[in-house]
């Protein structure tokens, strides 16, 4: 039996981000088409639960196709917080444990992630780090696919990205227009 990882994907969000803009255009689209009367028709926690499946679709896609490491990711949800001033949202899944590693491995033979990784585990004024960079390059915690994903995502991933599976979830008793 595979042994799973949990961890989460650092996707960039929904708020005020190119996915919320996607989503917004998709509503207005819908307006336009007289599928729905307004966008307070829309269930946005379903939307964006539908969402986040085919963004985590397309990124098992995109690792395979520029890593050939076929990576799944599983038992997924949207991580929220109540406030939007420290964090933004996040994916959380679960993926098979010898498929992170791999993709940990490819990584840490790459000098621009290694970098990236060093800044991002630095402390400075008004922030201290989880992690050092050494307990994360050594994967404290199975913390380092965390921050593999989030390299992958806010790199290169989410400039090429289109999600274009995803639903617009109407509230029920929402009568179509």
């Amino acid at each position: 039996m595979d042994k799973i990882l949990k961890t989460n994907i650092s996707f960039g969000g929904f708020y005020h981000s190119q996915h919320s803009e996607l989503i917004d255009h998709r509503i207005e689209m819908y307006e336009n088409e007289g599928y729905i009367n307004s966008w307070e028709d829309i269930n946005y926690k379903e939307t964006y639960e539908d969402y986040i499946i085919d963004y985590c679709n397309e990124l098992s896609g995109y690792i395979s196709d520029e890593y050939e490491i076929d990576i799944d990711f599983k038992n997924l949800s949207l991580y929220s917080p109540r406030e939007y001033n420290f964090e933004t949202d996040t994916i959380d899944c679960e993926v098979d444990e010898d498929k992170a590693n791999k993709l940990n491995a490819y990584f840490l033979n790459d000098q621009d992630f290694i970098e990236y990784l060093n800044e991002r585990t630095k402390s400075y004024d008004g922030y201290r780090s989880f992690y050092t960079f050494e307990q994360a390059k050594n994967n404290k915690d199975d913390i380092l696919i965390m921050y593999v994903l989030e390299y992958i995502c806010m790199g290169e991933f989410n400039k090429i990205v289109e999600v274009n599976d995803f639903e617009l979830i109407v509230n029920p008793g929402v009568e179509y227009a």
